[in-house]
């Protein structure tokens, strides 16, 4: 048995002992915790990808200042 099933076998252990009522919440832990993971791999594949990035020059005041002038 190679260790990611070992792995997944520990975890589907763990997921039977769980009471019935919980296994709504742990569904949700489980999906944030998947989505956090995405997002950090997304996030190091962009750094390492991404070298030639050069911000454009904007002409104009900032949103924010426009927002501002707008309420008054």
């Amino acid at each position: 048995m190679t260790s990611t099933n070992v792995v997944l076998n520990a975890v589907i252990q763990e997921i039977e002992q769980t009471p019935p009522e919980y296994l709504p919440n742990l569904l949700q832990i489980v999906r944030l915790f998947r989505e956090s993971v995405t997002l950090k791999t997304v996030e190091a594949k962009g750094e390492a990808t991404n070298n030639s990035f050069e911000p454009i020059p904007l002409q104009g005041e900032a949103i924010s200042q426009t927002l501002l002038n707008e309420r008054r």
